[in-house]
């Protein structure tokens, strides 16, 4: 086949999407903006260590991406899985093992309700995998409404859920309280049966493991990448309304039959677009998401010194924390939280916090993500994972993967079903290509 695919961003679901199409026949040519593969999945170093850009977990990648890609990593994984804090001197762990997590909310006289959900997430999650997910035709709310095994995803809210089974102050431990409101559906998609790990491969531990091995399969199929390379427009052929290429940043143009956009569909159908080529209903529905911008912020720091958690963490340094002030993972001598951190709030929870012990620290703000990854307001997820960007209307309604502009394909975060590290977005836009392009 001589069909010449360009993929924009190299991230997770750029890899994905590269190897299956390469594996399919394609010429297919990544094009990233930063100087490494990973894009916020990625990693970079911070005092001579290597620190997670963005996720620093896996739970969410279904087995059949790595089957279809050939990628193959191994899987370690923190027990407990998490540890909440219920307030400021009480934890509760949540264990790899489904019997342990109950046997653990006996003491909240909750292990029968527990059991309820654990088997409730698997049921549902089972039936969205095998029949909403993965496809290349994303299910509309009514397509659910009419699935007598899936219409209480989007009947019942998480909240009408939740508040079945756990006092309000437990909510936060299976999800942010910012999608309450939303349907059943997004409580199920965050808390599948496979569990949190950190991806593995050679030497390497962490999701920089999951993003070296993905990259290394697409060049074993001749993917080709160009680093540093900022995309500053997609070229259109406005008399068929039919993609060209791509012109850079430098002026360079590259040609292409087709391009996969996994940036941000707002940067890609607003700022890498003519204003005209898009209609403007769906440039004004993308624009208008200042009201779900999250105010968050992210800190890294690395020790001179392994870091000495109060006592209740210390025996679970491996876990992820879910604390106060957002979630905290500890690796050796690195720390990450994610939420609203401050170091007067990590203090609490690390006794040797002194600046004689701080090596080195890296603080990225929400606007500091839109500034180095060009997503717009720093959202990690491209789009909210709500139920107006949703389901069929993700990006825009009715357009799947694939967009007005003829070879013009989203299969970013902005795309179904969404965000977090799960390599679906790539993965279906990917075959939805091949689906066009092999009749």
């Amino acid at each position: 086949m001589n069909k010449k695919v360009l993929v924009i961003g190299s991230g997770h679901n750029g890899l994905v999407a590269s190897i299956i199409l390469a594996r399919n026949g394609f010429q297919v040519e990544v094009l990233e903006k930063l100087a490494f593969p990973g894009g916020m999945a990625g990693t970079t170093y911070l005092g001579g260590v290597e620190v997670p850009i963005g996720a620093y977990v896996v739970g969410l990648i279904p087995d059949v991406i790595y089957r279809e890609t050939g990628v193959s990593v191994g899987k370690y994984y923190p027990d407990p899985i998490a540890v909440y804090q219920i307030d400021r001197n009480s934890y509760i762990r949540w264990w790899r093992s489904p019997s342990k997590r109950i046997d653990e909310f006996k003491k909240l006289d909750l292990d029968r309700k527990v059991k309820v959900f654990i088997d409730d997430m698997a049921r549902y999650y089972n039936i969205m995998l095998s029949r909403y997910l993965l496809t290349t035709s994303p299910p509309s709310i009514d397509d659910l409404y009419n699935d007598p095994e899936a219409k209480v995803l989007v009947e019942k809210t998480v909240k009408e859920y939740l508040e079945e089974l756990f006092p309000e102050y437990l909510w936060p431990m299976f999800i942010f309280p910012i999608y309450y409101s939303e349907p059943l559906f997004t409580l199920v998609y965050y808390n599948p049966p496979m569990a949190w790990y950190y991806p593995v491969w050679g030497r390497y531990l962490g999701v920089g493991a999951l993003i070296r091995a993905l990259y290394s399969r697409a060049i074993d199929h001749g993917v080709r990448f160009r680093f540093s390379t900022k995309v500053e427009k997609i070229l259109v052929d406005k008399n068929n309304l039919e993609v060209k290429g791509v012109e850079l940043e430098s002026g360079k143009v590259i040609e292409g039959d087709i391009i996969l956009s996994t940036a941000s569909p707002v940067n890609t159908l607003i700022d890498l677009l003519d204003h005209n080529v898009i209609d403007y209903k769906y440039v004004e529905r993308l624009n208008n998401l200042s009201r779900y911008m999250l105010d968050v912020a992210k800190i890294t720091i690395v020790f001179n010194e392994k870091p000495k958690l109060i006592d209740p963490l210390e025996n679970y340094r491996e876990s992820i924390f879910q604390l106060s002030i957002g979630e905290m993972i500890v690796r050796d001598r690195l720390v990450v939280s994610v939420g609203t951190p401050n170091i007067e709030g990590l203090a609490e929870y690390i006794t040797n916090m002194g600046s004689e012990n701080v090596k080195a620290i890296d603080i990225l703000t929400s606007r500091d993500l839109e500034s180095i990854f060009s997503v717009k307001g720093g959202y990690l997820n491209h789009l909210p994972m709500t139920k107006e960007y949703m389901f069929s209307c993700r990006p825009v309604c009715g357009w799947g993967y694939r967009t007005p502009v003829k070879g013009l394909y989203i299969g970013g975060a902005g795309a179904w079903p969404g965000g977090q590290i799960t390599g679906i977005p790539g993965r279906n836009s990917a075959y939805t290509i091949i689906s066009d392009y092999t009749k």
